[in-house]
């Protein structure tokens, strides 16, 4: 990994994901990276716009419905950016008000 990543990246890979990743082992593959196949036991806001090209917004809504549909109910929102248009990168000042929003309801004494 280290020849492939350096030995600054900022970042890991399990072994076990790159084994299958270089064996082309998409069940594999799929199985370890399923964001849809549970579901959350605390609440879970996803965010997206509508006019994303990057990441499409069906992922969103299948992320929803899929983890809905596991028993999740309303722990579990999509919330859209209203962002116009509503691309990946326009969403992002958004996503962070967003976040900061969420969690501001909680935090203490920042």
């Amino acid at each position: 990994m280290t020849l492939l990543a350096g030995k600054d990246a900022d970042a890991t890979i399990s072994p076990r994901v790159m084994d299958n990743f270089l064996a082309d082992d998409r069940t594999a593959i799929d199985t370890l990276s399923s964001v849809t196949d549970w579901a959350p036991q605390v609440p879970l806001d996803l965010f997206h716009g509508r006019d994303d090209r990057t990441v499409p917004y069906l992922s969103a809504t299948r992320t929803l419905q899929s983890m809905r549909a596991r028993g999740a109910g309303n722990l579990v929102t999509l919330t859209d950016c209203v962002a116009q248009p509503s691309g990946h990168s326009q969403c992002v000042l958004p996503y962070w008000r967003f976040v900061l929003d969420r969690f501001g309801k909680d935090a203490k004494d920042l």
